[in-house]
């Protein structure tokens, strides 16, 4: 499959406000989000001072013959 020509900025601009358009017609909703917002759980110190959203969970086993 050949690769799509990437959009100038005004056809990615016009996609956008035809986008949003559309979410509107169809019921959508925006609410205006306050500067500073997250969407991540506070610190919290009780849990070993560790962010949940941080931590990764690593297989103990990587690879034949190699363990972590």
């Amino acid at each position: 499959m050949a690769a799509k020509k990437p959009l100038t900025p005004e056809e990615r601009q016009a996609k956008l406000e035809e986008d949003i358009r559309l979410f509107l017609k169809h019921g959508g909703k925006i609410q205006k989000i306050p500067l500073g917002a997250s969407g991540e759980n506070p610190w919290r110190q009780d849990r070993k001072s560790v962010r949940p959203c941080s931590q990764a969970k690593v297989a103990p086993h990587i690879a034949p013959g190699f363990t972590v």
